[in-house]
């Protein structure tokens, strides 16, 4: 959570040495019942539940506000949070 500040399955294909998403999702859960996180469909496109810091939250409110501009936005490809080919069409840049 502290590395992207919102999870869902299809975000954790890098990470080669998390737990199950089973075990992760009933671990996030509970979290959420305690109020450290949010749950929901937070990024259109994926399926399953996601969860969210609440800082997380309050930043994905302001790019929808901001409303989407056609700028280019560039990554490293070496960078660990590089999600191409994972999040975004393209083919997956190796770690």
């Amino acid at each position: 959570m502290r590395r992207y500040g919102l999870v869902f399955r299809d975000v954790l294909a890098r990470e080669k040495h998390a737990p199950p998403w089973r075990v992760l999702a009933q671990l996030a859960a509970a979290l959420r019942r305690g109020g450290e996180l949010r749950g929901g469909r937070f990024v259109g496109g994926f399926v399953g539940e996601q969860f969210a810091l609440p800082a997380a939250m309050e930043e994905l409110r302001a790019v929808r506000r901001a409303g989407e501009e056609d700028r280019p936005v560039l990554v490293h490809a070496a960078d660990p949070l590089n999600l191409v080919g994972i999040l975004v069409p393209g083919t997956r840049i190796s770690p």
